[in-house]
């Protein structure tokens, strides 16, 4: 209830459900996934599956801590998995930079 008074607006990024490991665009589906991602499972397997059958290559896991960051390296293996806390600001620049341009 206290998460309903919230404004929200639709993401400028994918934002996929930790839950059901699909995109989610609307404010209300968001909000609805966020609540509810406090008092169930969630499937983080098949959420970094379905990022990387998307194209996501590149993973930051923002603070605090690392535990997602090991469990992501088993399915992301074609991809890079860093933790921010263990990161250098340059290296998180050059991460974000290559994956913008492949090509460079």
């Amino acid at each position: 209830q206290a998460f309903a008074r919230i404004p929200l607006q639709a993401p400028r990024v994918g934002y996929l459900s930790s839950s059901s490991a699909r995109l989610l665009r609307t404010p209300e589906h968001l909000r609805d996934d966020l609540a509810w991602n406090m008092c169930r499972q969630v499937d983080w397997r098949a959420t970094v599956q379905s990022a990387c059958e998307r194209g996501v290559r590149l993973q930051v896991e923002l603070p605090p801590g690392a535990v997602l960051t090991g469990l992501s390296r088993r399915v992301l293996e074609q991809g890079t998995v860093i933790a921010f806390d263990s990161a250098r600001l340059d290296t998180l620049q050059s991460l974000l930079h290559k994956e913008n341009h492949p090509t460079l």
